[in-house]
């Protein structure tokens, strides 16, 4: 499961690169539902399941703290940043 959510944030992400030509030649993605000023509020929830994905593996999984902060807490802090930061409407930000 998380490895889907992953996929489907980072390609929402990117694909608003090119959201202009998708619209031209009719592709219904993410991008295209849900337009610049919705995707990130669209985005945060799938994020934050994503990490809770993660939370959930590592305890059934047993392991420990380190896991975690690495691989919970680094993908929290790395999504929270990208999705606050990236310009939509810059495609070189979008490709970052």
């Amino acid at each position: 499961m998380s490895g889907i959510l992953w996929c489907i944030i980072f390609d929402t992400v990117y694909v608003h690169q090119d959201c202009e030509d998708d619209l031209k030649a009719g592709v219904q993605g993410l991008a295209v539902l849900l337009g610049r000023k919705g995707t990130k509020p669209a985005l945060t929830p799938i994020a934050a399941a994503h990490v809770y994905s993660l939370v959930i593996a590592g305890h059934y999984g047993g392991f420990g703290t380190l896991y975690y902060a690495v691989s919970c807490g680094g993908p929290a802090v790395m999504l929270a940043s990208m999705i606050w930061s990236v310009k939509l409407h810059d495609a070189k930000s979008c490709a970052w």
